[in-house]
């Protein structure tokens, strides 16, 4: 499976509003109107922005954020019982990239953000076992995924813009690689037909990660 998109977020409508009258913010011109300092809670007589929260926010991120996204999922299986079981292995990169649309130490945005890059590939091992009487809606059988899968690249590159500072330097940069993690996932389910109307369904699943600090 291959995924590409150029946004991470689809639109939603958002407003600016003064929760109390502020008759100095209503007085400012538009170009330092809505500089970061003049946004406060919601409730207080500073701006309010009301995209921050909900499906809304994702129109905010969109609007400020020009962002990258790019996934590669493979799987190589081998039948152990062409009926009902099999096994193989998993191949995952995935790449994100995001960046303001306009420069932080032009006008900086919400997230004090320059630039943020992230790369990830894993490489796993997985089981799948299904006993189940029908493919759509079973009434009776048992079903069991296992997987395990290792993390060996993670790397991030990411700048963060001070607005205290006019020329940020090396200080804001983060670079390197994260600490490597193991993923493990476990479902089960169970089937038992009471009736032929009625059917009790067993189920667990568990899913864990590893890291070394």
């Amino acid at each position: 499976m291959i995924q590409v998109k150029d946004r991470l977020y689809d639109a939603q409508l958002f407003a600016n509003y003064l929760p109390r009258d502020n008759p100095v913010l209503r007085l400012l011109p538009p170009s330092i109107a809505f500089e970061s300092n003049n946004f406060g809670n919601g409730t207080d007589t500073k701006f309010g922005f009301d995209a921050i929260k909900g499906r809304n926010f994702r129109y905010m991120a969109n609007t400020i954020l020009n962002a990258g996204f790019i996934q590669f999922d493979n799987q190589f299986n081998k039948n152990l019982n062409s009926l009902h079981s099999y096994a193989g292995l998993d191949l995952s990169y995935e790449s994100s990239h995001l960046e303001p649309k306009v420069d932080p130490e032009i006008n900086n945005n919400t997230l004090n953000l320059k630039y943020y890059n992230f790369t990830n590939f894993e490489v796993g091992l997985h089981y799948l076992y299904s006993k189940m009487d029908k493919v759509f809606y079973p009434n009776s059988g048992t079903f069991i995924r296992a997987g395990v899968s290792r993390s060996l690249l993670n790397d991030v590159d990411a700048e963060f813009a001070d607005p205290e500072k006019p020329y940020p330097g090396d200080g804001l940069k983060v670079k390197g690689s994260l600490n490597d993690f193991t993923k493990f996932n476990l479902d089960f389910e169970h089937r038992i037909p009471f009736t032929d109307k009625i059917t009790g369904i067993f189920g667990a699943n568990a899913a864990f990660i590893f890291g070394i600090l």
